[in-house]
């Protein structure tokens, strides 16, 4: 919550096709409002996010993609963690060079934007969030908890 906005993170239900199944899952949506309550900015996961992109079998009523954190940047765009579809994505919400809901990126999962160099990658994390003080002074990075249920070994770890 801001002097002049609150964001709004919930679960909307809706109805996929997979194989020849109907099945309902929980999607992840976002509402950014003013004040008095007026909606500024909607975002659904199921109209970007698609179900060829999970990393556990779906289920009926199961929650899919599961947004776990969200960070609005310094930018005023969101970074949000998906942790069905073990990524970490930037939301276009200000329509600066982009299209308002529109993935400005993506970092994981199974369209990574990016390369994990000499890394297994994350899976199942959270807290993603931008921070200026970063290991060996570089400035502006994404810091999250990598929880690695997915990996041999498993462990957790804070990820920079």
């Amino acid at each position: 919550m801001t002097d002049d906005y609150v964001w709004l993170m919930g679960r909307e239900d809706y109805t996929t096709i997979t194989g020849t199944l109907a099945i309902t899952l929980r999607g992840s949506t976002l509402q950014k409002q003013d004040l008095a309550g007026n909606i500024l900015f909607n975002w659904r996961s199921q109209d970007y996010i698609g179900t060829d992109e999970a990393m556990q079998p779906l289920t009926p009523g199961g929650s899919y993609p599961h947004s776990n954190s969200f960070y609005e940047d310094a930018d005023r765009n969101l970074i949000i963690s998906f942790r069905a579809t073990n990524s970490v994505v930037k939301i276009c919400v200000t329509g600066d060079g982009c299209q308002p809901g529109e993935i400005i990126w993506q970092l994981g999962g199974l369209k990574s934007d990016f390369v994990f160099a000499n890394d297994r990658g994350i899976a199942k994390q959270h807290s993603a969030m931008i921070t200026d003080i970063c290991h060996g002074g570089t400035s502006r990075c994404l810091l999250l908890f990598d929880n690695g249920n997915d990996f041999e070994p498993q462990y957790s770890r804070a990820v920079e």
